[in-house]
C-alpha cells in the first residue's frame, strides 16, 4: 500500500512540449545574443580607449608643442600690433595739407613730422627767388597752418634758393 497516492498524470500534448522547448531555445538564444553584443561593445571601448591615448600622445610630440608656441607668440605680436594700429594717428593729414599749400617750383627734402606737435620740420629748395618768395607768403596766409618758420635761406649759384622750414599745422585737419 501506498501512502501518497499517484494520481493519473495528466497528459501534455505535444504541442506544449513545442512551445516550452522553442520558448526555452528563444530565451537561451537572446542570452546568447545579449552577451556578444556585451563582448562587442567591451571590444570597441577598449579599441575607443586605445585611440583616445594615442591622439593624446601625438597632442603631446614636441614638435606639435612647438608649433603651438610658435602660433601663440606670432597672436601676441600680431594682437600688439593691431592695438598699435588702432592707436597710432595718421600722417595722411600732413601730406595732403603739404600738397595743398606747396608751390610747384619748390620741393621739400629731409621731412621730419611730428605727430604729437603737429609739426613738420623740412629743408626746401625753391626754383628762385620769386618761387620762395611766393611760398613763404603761401604759408603765413593759409588757414590750414598755425605757425610757419621760414629762416637763414641761401641761393646757390643756379639761383635756386635752400631754406629750412618748419610748419605747425592747424587742429582742423585732425577731426
Amino acid at each position: 500500500m501506498e501512502i501518497i497516492p499517484k494520481g493519473d498524470r495528466e497528459k501534455k500534448s505535444p504541442i506544449q512540449d513545442m512551445f516550452f522547448y522553442i520558448g526555452l531555445g528563444l530565451l537561451l538564444l537572446s542570452i546568447m545574443v545579449s552577451a556578444g553584443f556585451l563582448a562587442m561593445n567591451w571590444l570597441l571601448s577598449g579599441d575607443l580607449l586605445g585611440i583616445r591615448d594615442e591622439i593624446n600622445r601625438k597632442k603631446q610630440n614636441p614638435e606639435i608643442i612647438e608649433l603651438k608656441n610658435n602660433i601663440n607668440t606670432h597672436h601676441k605680436v600680431t594682437s600688439d600690433f593691431s592695438y598699435i594700429l588702432q592707436k597710432r594717428t595718421s600722417v595722411l593729414p600732413f601730406f595732403s595739407a603739404l600738397e595743398s599749400v606747396l608751390h610747384p617750383e619748390v620741393y621739400l627734402s629731409d621731412i621730419k613730422i611730428s605727430v604729437a606737435d603737429k609739426r613738420i620740420s623740412a629743408s626746401g629748395i625753391a626754383e628762385n627767388i620769386i618761387a620762395y618768395d611766393q611760398q613763404v607768403r603761401i604759408f603765413n596766409n593759409s588757414p590750414i597752418i598755425t605757425s610757419a618758420e621760414v629762416a637763414n635761406f641761401t641761393i646757390g649759384g643756379d639761383g635756386s634758393v635752400s631754406f629750412p622750414i618748419s610748419i605747425v599745422l592747424s587742429s582742423k585737419l585732425f577731426n
